[in-house]
């Protein structure tokens, strides 16, 4: 978790930011919910980062 956290410091991540979004990981889940707008404006290969409502919105029309 450390390393990857590490990882994503290196990409602009603010350090509880980047410790959250590698716990996701290391938990495999598919996203990261947040209203933090320096967080959904980074791109994580290995995660979704996305905002709350736009996710309901994606679950509840289409499915996914």
């Amino acid at each position: 978790v450390l390393a990857e956290a590490e990882r994503l410091r290196h990409m602009g991540f603010k350090v509880i930011d980047a410790l959250h979004v590698a716990c996701a990981i290391q938990m495999r889940c598919d996203y990261v919910l947040t209203t933090d707008r320096h967080m959904l404006n980074k791109t994580v290969k290995k995660i979704g980062i996305v905002n709350p409502v736009d996710f309901l919105q994606r679950e509840v029309f289409y499915g996914e």
